[in-house]
């Protein structure tokens, strides 16, 4: 349904932006004055969520291409004028960014595809289901039949519009100026594709994602206090749908109604003098989704994965700019206290601050608060590990043997679709143990970009890897070659340190450790890595503990060289202490006969997972070293 410019008359397009233009005036106004503040980072999630779901493509009849909006899911959640304003900035990004759709054809894109279906579905959900409660089977099944509804309505519109299009401009030859098929083809046309899959799949879509938030986040359908971590769970949701999106580059062919100009000529005998003639009003920055000039399945995919994080990330940062103003009802409603009820006046003045005459250095309490910061993530990962979710269930052995096997396959593989499968593997781990994926994600990827950039820009020079130029800054000129193998190299890289990332999480320390001495690992490494799990983290904390009761103790201020001379004592002291601690703790060990031979995993028994797991990280192993010793993939 996103029309391209050429396929409509000047009319049509300046009637879709006058027939557009109160209806974003009454959005723009009802949801200022309505939306709440809670609201406000589910619209933009969600509208972001509209972009990464519509380039899911699917196989359609005729060798075409549908797909889901997600639209019906965005009514749901914070109502049709809100998710009009939401889809009609994705339209925009996607038609600017992306030349998916037209620029001038923007009001009747948004006409068809965000007023058209977020309404149609709105009234069909409201009706059917009543006052059923959010994530009743009654809602469910309301809310399927209006997204199926809203689609197909949609569709229904866009077909009857590019139907008009024969009728409106034509030439004395009588042939069409614009679209060339009438409404007897284009509307049975869009009718037959959205009524056998995109319907269906944005039914499917909306009814799925109702039913998961409704059961795991109901204070967005029945009020209360927005729950701590919630919009950090839903960021998870949506990057986790990122990676999933090259699936949609699997169904090949174009949408119906958005072909090009040699494919137009072919199926109609002539080229419409409108399209032929048409001139591009801006060149988007990466058509059809893809880099420029990029060639390969791997670049395809990058490029893919890269359109859809800045799609919709520029979607909802700038829902989020546009709706800072909006306040909660709760705040503005508030009663104030009575005379006899308020603050005294003593209460109310601000104590004056008695300072040095330096201003106090924030270094020290920054450090402090980010050592504490590491240590909570080293707890809370601990905390995923104990809970026993998911991967978390494994047997130690069988997870050591599964993930090293992953790691020496992501360090040697030479097929893109293996190393997407080692990848995958690591994330339905991570998922299924709950891991936070935002959190690991971000570990991964800034991890990868520290450490394997260093060898990734050399890599995509012309000095190192002559080829087609990509793009030259003076004498500095990366190649398509060079891009891809430094691509490669990082993913490679991502991939393994996802791998690393999501065993340390679902694993807790001892039984990991345990798992290597069963293995074989050298005692020494074992005793190393436990010792420094141990005083690690107790040092930093209590270093911590140590400034905070300075600072309780000391009025005036001190500047960064006084917080750095006391931090540097002070673990000058901790590692004194912490010397004669570990040579007491190491003669204890020996006295024991080892920290590894004492070492004990905890009670797991051999499952038939466990086997499963162990079966396929060792196929893929085994693929990866075959592929890389023969070039067969």
């Amino acid at each position: 349904m996103h029309i391209p410019d050429a396929y409509l008359s000047p009319v049509t397009q300046v009637a879709g932006f006058a027939v557009m233009a109160p209806f974003w005036a009454i959005a723009i106004r009802k949801t200022s004055r309505e939306l709440t503040k809670k609201q406000v980072p589910l619209l933009a999630m969600g509208a972001g969520f509209c972009f990464v779901v519509q380039m899911f493509n699917l196989p359609a009849p005729g060798g075409t291409t549908a797909h889901a909006l997600g639209i019906a899911l965005l009514t749901v959640l914070v109502g049709p004028w809100a998710a009009l304003l939401g889809m009609t900035l994705t339209l925009a990004v996607q038609a600017i960014l992306f030349g998916d759709g037209g620029i001038l054809a923007l009001g009747i894109n948004c006409f068809n595809m965000a007023l058209v279906v977020s309404f149609s579905a709105h009234a069909i959900i409201r009706g059917l289901a009543g006052s059923a409660a959010a994530g009743s089977p009654r809602h469910l099944v309301a809310v399927a039949m209006g997204a199926f509804g809203g689609s197909v309505l949609g569709a229904l519109s866009a077909g009857i519009i590019l139907g008009l299009q024969p009728l409106i401009a034509s030439d004395a030859l009588g042939h069409a100026l614009y679209f060339p098929f009438g409404m007897s083809v284009s509307v049975p046309a869009m009718l037959i594709s959205h009524l056998a899959v995109a319907g269906p799949a944005e039914a499917v879509v909306t009814l799925f994602a109702v039913a998961f938030l409704a059961r795991n986040f109901p204070e967005y359908f029945r009020g209360g206090a927005e729950r701590i971590g919630t919009k950090l769970r839903l960021s998870s949701v949506l990057t986790a749908c990122f990676v999933f999106t090259p699936l949609g580059l699997m169904a090949t062919g174009s949408a119906w109604g958005e072909w090009e100009l040699d494919t137009l000529k072919q199926m109609v005998g002539y080229a419409p003098a409108g399209i032929a003639n048409a001139t591009e009003l801006a060149r988007p920055a990466m058509p059809d989704y893809a880099f420029h000039g990029a060639d390969g399945n791997f670049l395809a995919i990058l490029g893919y994965i890269f359109s859809a994080a800045v799609g919709a990330t520029v979607v909802g940062s700038a829902l989020r700019v546009a709706l800072r103003q909006v306040k909660s009802p709760a705040a503005s409603s508030q009663v104030p206290l009575a005379p006899s009820l308020a603050l005294p006046a003593w209460l109310r003045t601000t104590n004056p601050v008695v300072v040095s005459g330096r201003a106090p250095s924030r270094w020290l309490q920054q450090t402090v608060a980010q050592v504490r910061r590491t240590y909570a993530k080293t707890i809370a990962f601990e905390s995923i590990a104990r809970a026993g979710h998911g991967a978390s269930q494994l047997n130690p052995v069988a997870k050591a043997i599964s993930f090293l096997g992953l790691l020496v396959a992501a360090s040697v593989v030479r097929s893109p679709g293996i190393l997407a499968a080692i990848a995958g593997m690591g994330l339905v781990s991570a998922l299924s143990a709950r891991v936070p994926l935002v959190g690991l994600l971000r570990r991964v990827l800034g991890s990868a970009a520290f450490f394997g950039l260093v060898l990734a820009i050399p890599v995509a020079t012309a000095w190192v890897t002559p080829g087609v130029e990509a793009a030259r800054l003076g004498e500095f000129a990366l190649t398509w070659p060079g891009l891809e193998r430094g691509g490669w190299l990082l993913a490679r890289l991502a991939t393994a340190i996802l791998i690393a990332s999501v065993w340390q999480s679902t694993t807790r320390w001892n039984d990991l450790l345990g798992s290597l001495a069963r293995l074989g690992v050298p005692e020494i490494f074992i005793t190393m890595a436990q010792m420094t799990y141990r005083f690690l983290f107790i040092l930093l904390e209590t270093l911590g503990d140590m400034t905070q009761a300075r600072e309780a103790r000391q009025i005036s201020g001190y500047g960064a060289r006084g917080s750095r001379a006391y931090a540097g004592a002070g673990s000058a002291i901790l590692f004194a202490k912490s010397a004669t601690t570990a040579n007491e703790v190491q003669m204890a060990i020996e006295a024991r006969g080892g920290m590894a031979r004492s070492m004990h995993l905890r009670d797991s028994s051999w499952s038939w997972l466990d086997s499963a797991v162990v079966v396929i990280s060792l196929s893929l192993l085994t693929l990866s070293i075959y592929g890389a010793v023969t070039n067969a993939f």
